[in-house]
């Protein structure tokens, strides 16, 4: 029986098998362990492309639909939804389907055996407000992985499955703070490390989670920096003469990965054009238009992203909304970014002071804050987390690895 951890995000996954007795990642694309948590439908041939490839396609303006951030729709009402795939209405517990058994196989080429006991990684919530959609979300991650041909499923926190990647990397320090921010939500834990504890759940002193994450962050920058130059905050006449606002639910819809795609069907472009016609700001609202007809919504949310990852690791950036208009482009800097997710962080924050509070400890308990997530490499945010813990060293841990690795150490525990 093949043993495996599968840590499905919001923005990339990971597989981790065993190897010689201990955990190893998958490379599932190019060499590369991560794999984009995106998949492009081919119209014309009815072929499925995952990761990278699956948005190059996209971009490349080939014919099909692009699903990104599949994950986000768990715990929502979204969930029980459909979209239209090939001329048929698929749910998205299907369409989830897809991509855990391209994960799945690329595994099972690997270590020529069918895998058939996995830990599947999950935020501490899907749901933040609402403990019947949260384990509705988990009931359904789990009927995808039996329709796939799992067997044995367990599931455990991500934030967890980071502490055990950290525990069998440091045995010195007694109290850890697990800090794992990635695409859709920021998940935390407090851990007993070092020689006394055994990796038992009474090491665990403490875990939380809000649905906060690097997607969020694109989100904003769309909203505030883009779709102002795209026509929000307009206003249009109306039948009887009077002023209006332009509607600002499209617009918002544009911003969000996992619903911009719905944008694209006739109906609903039938239904903006004739919404926005009599806008006041045609200019603008031309260029939303144009974007939305030429189904280029998802590429705005790329130029989002690229832009702050660039600024991230470059100190500056530009928003390229060149396919949108020749020589159209928006500058993002550091004091932008600062200012669109301080509510975030400030929440973020909040829930870490929470947790901390529930089981009476003050950050200057704590020894050592490990990080993990893609939402981690955001020098702001980890200062501003940093500050809670003044006697706390930080370990970097492996970005997009370290939860696909303890979600495997738990499975050689689980499936001994």
């Amino acid at each position: 029986m093949g043993v495996c951890g599968f840590d499905f995000g919001t923005s990339n996954s990971t597989l981790g098998v065993i190897r010689g007795g201990f955990p190893a990642l998958v490379d599932l694309e190019n060499g590369k362990k991560p794999l984009r948590s995106a998949m492009f439908f081919n119209e014309l041939d009815h072929s499925i492309s995952f990761g990278e490839i699956a948005v190059e396609n996209y971009l490349n303006h080939e014919e099909g639909r692009l699903l990104t951030s599949l994950k986000s729709v768990l715990g929502t009402s979204t969930m029980n939804a459909s979209s239209v795939i090939f001329n048929q209405h698929k749910s998205f517990k299907e369409i989830i389907g897809f991509y855990v058994a391209h994960v799945k196989s690329i595994g099972e080429s690997l270590v020529e055996a069918e895998l058939s006991n996995v830990v599947v990684g999950r935020p501490v919530h899907f749901n933040d407000r609402d403990s019947k959609k949260d384990k509705a979300a988990e009931n359904v991650l789990r009927e995808v992985f039996v329709e796939q041909g799992f067997k044995d499923i367990e599931f455990q926190f991500e934030p967890i499955a980071a502490a055990k990647t950290f525990g069998h990397e440091n045995t010195a320090d007694k109290l850890a703070m697990i800090v794992d921010i990635g695409g859709g939500t920021s998940d935390f834990s407090i851990v007993r490390t070092g020689d006394d504890a055994d990796g038992s759940s009474g090491d665990i002193v403490a875990t939380a989670g809000i649905h906060i994450g690097g997607t969020d962050i694109d989100q904003v920058i769309a909203l505030h920096k883009v779709m102002s130059k795209l026509g929000m905050g307009g206003t249009m006449i109306s039948s009887s003469g009077k002023e209006l606002p332009l509607p600002k639910s499209y617009f918002y819809d544009m911003t969000m990965w996992h619903l911009v795609s719905q944008l694209y069907s006739p109906g609903t472009v039938r239904k903006i054009k004739d919404t926005f016609r009599y806008a006041c700001n045609m200019d603008e609202v031309t260029k939303f238009l144009q974007v939305i007809e030429k189904q280029d919504g998802h590429r705005v949310l790329a130029s989002c992203e690229s832009a702050k990852i660039d600024l991230v690791s470059h100190g500056e950036a530009q928003i390229d909304l060149e396919f949108v208009e020749t020589g159209f482009s928006i500058c993002l800097s550091h004091s932008d970014l600062k200012g669109l997710i301080i509510e975030k962080i400030n929440s973020v924050l909040n829930e870490i002071k929470s947790m901390l509070k529930s089981v009476g400890l003050s950050g200057d308990e704590v020894d050592v804050i490990y990080y993990t997530g893609g939402t981690t490499k955001i020098d702001f945010i980890k200062n501003r987390i940093g500050a809670l813990f003044r006697n706390a060293r930080t370990v970097e841990g492996d970005a997009f690895g370290s939860v696909g690795t303890g979600l495997t150490y738990d499975a050689m525990e689980k499936f001994k």
